[in-house]
């Protein structure tokens, strides 16, 4: 059997076109999205900036502000029901929470593109007990530069980042990193 070339062309494929264009355009997003991560990097906050301020409306009602928080350490993670990694870290960090609630450091949770039903069949799930509320606009994970979760920030008694993990987090790195702004 022999193959006809015309048989192979793009009007023969119509969504062959369609396929090329799609391909060219991500291949020229791809080369120029690399310009802008200078300004991206600028922008997000790094270890020892002072942590971006916001509101957060917790799940019971109340609305929080970070600086509601000044002078005492504060363990904020980023996190969503459907993500894998969050689920596993889950326990863990109820367990750093309740060996460190006393010690006056504070937890929130800030879960961002999810359902609020599923949101909170997690937090019953886990037991988590530490407070909790929804990015419903995104702002939030802006300031933070939240692309994927889970993501995890250790800010100082000054308000300051002194630690910042994208991905899951362990109890013993949580813990350690919790003793240094505790000193």
């Amino acid at each position: 059997m022999m193959i006809n070339p015309k048989s192979l062309s793009t009007e023969a494929f119509p969504r062959a076109k369609y396929l090329i264009l799609v391909f060219m355009f991500f291949l020229l997003s791809a080369c120029t999205s690399g310009q802008n991560t200078d300004t991206i990097a600028a922008s997000t906050p790094k270890v020892g900036d002072f942590a971006p301020q916001f509101l957060l409306k917790l799940f019971g009602g109340k609305e929080i502000k970070l600086t509601d928080f000044k002078g005492s350490p504060v363990v904020m993670n980023f996190w969503a029901s459907w993500c894998g990694p969050c689920r596993k870290e889950a326990p863990e960090l109820e367990r750093v929470y309740k060996k460190y609630k006393d010690k006056g450091v504070v937890f929130i949770g800030i879960t961002v593109s999810d359902w609020k039903e599923k949101s909170l069949e997690y937090i019953k799930e886990f037991g988590i007990t530490f407070l909790n509320g929804a990015d419903e606009t995104g702002k939030i994970a802006e300031e933070y530069k939240i692309y994927g979760v889970p993501k995890t920030f250790v800010i100082d008694k000054e308000g300051r980042i002194n630690y910042e993990r994208m991905g899951g987090v362990t109890e013993d790195e949580l813990s350690k990193e919790i003793e240094r702004v505790l000193k």
